[in-house]
């Protein structure tokens, strides 16, 4: 099972697969949707072009998304010394779509420059093309390369891409394009419109100044309608979690509501949760929750209503 399972916001399925997916380092993958009720209503096995490390994918109401991208696994490699997962830029991204109505037979292939995601923030099908946006390193970050040699820090940090892909055109290539020169990750969104055409984005980001703890000073809320960003910035003392939007009511229009965030503060060596307005993030937190401890970076979960 993977660490980012998807729900589908219409039917209530849950969508998820698995890499390594018979125990060993391989190229086999498993895709599973479970229905609402919670019974098992798909299981299914293919091979990717070759053993990765997939940390996410991504779903549409139409497609589901499988990014083979060029953090490799290698049994062979390790048994020599080297790393067990390294970077292999030669082999290229990969990025899978199949149709849900169909199998893993069905899987159509695309092949793009290497690059890494560990994190989507959406995708929508919009007629014969599929859309997702992401948060895209140059290279993976935290692994070594296939060498034993270190990683580009230049290159080890990501930016909120778009891709696009043309079903029913005549090339396996895909459209990369930037959407903001931030550096970010953990994207979120209004999760009522996971699949779906959607509007607002919510991201962890560069702020000014960098915090002294590591990790990210600001929150980014993207306006995917006018292309507009907007940030509460912490200044160096602060460093934020992912966010995570909570609607107002669950007849909210999209975006309005509330963004979570759980923020460590390196002069008191401990954690607090932020809540802000999630439509004026800029205005900084209507409320704040503290704990009498440190929260580990890289915390990130979702919201369950009691209702």
């Amino acid at each position: 099972m993977t660490a980012h399972p998807k729900i589908d916001p219409e039917t209530g399925e849950m969508l998820s697969f698995g890499y390594n997916a018979d125990g060993a380092i391989s190229p086999k993958m498993s895709y599973h949707v479970i229905s609402k009720n919670g019974q098992l209503e798909k299981s299914e096995w293919f091979d990717a072009p070759y053993p990765a490390m997939v940390h996410d994918f991504v779903t549409t109401r139409d497609h589901v998304i499988f990014p083979i991208m060029p953090l490799t696994g290698s049994m062979e490699r390790a048994m020599k010394g080297g790393p067990v997962y390294a970077w292999e830029p030669e082999k290229q991204t990969h990025i899978g779509i199949m149709p849900r109505t169909g199998s893993v037979e069905d899987i159509q292939w695309f092949k793009g420059d290497p690059a890494y995601v560990f994190h989507f923030m959406n995708a929508s099908t919009q007629g014969n093309k599929v859309i997702c946006d992401v948060c895209e390193y140059d290279q993976a970050p935290l692994f070594l390369n296939a060498d034993g040699t270190k990683p580009d820090p230049k290159k080890s940090v990501a930016k909120l891409k778009r891709w696009t892909f043309d079903l029913n055109g005549d090339s396996s290539n895909y459209k990369v394009e930037q959407l903001d020169d931030s550096i970010c990750e953990f994207p979120r969104l209004d999760e009522r419109f996971s699949g779906l055409i959607y509007r607002h984005g919510y991201i962890a980001c560069a702020g000014d100044q960098p915090p002294k703890s590591g990790g990210y000073s600001a929150l980014g809320h993207i306006d995917h309608q006018t292309g507009k960003i907007s940030k509460y910035d912490m200044g160096e003392n602060l460093a934020t979690s992912e966010p995570i939007f909570v609607p107002a009511k669950t007849d909210s229009p999209e975006g309005q509501g509330y963004l979570l965030s759980v923020v460590y503060d390196i002069t008191k060596d401990k954690s607090h949760l932020i809540i802000l307005d999630a439509e004026n993030i800029s205005d900084g937190p209507i409320g704040r929750a503290y704990l009498d401890h440190r929260v580990p970076f890289g915390f990130h979960g979702n919201w369950k209503s009691a209702h």
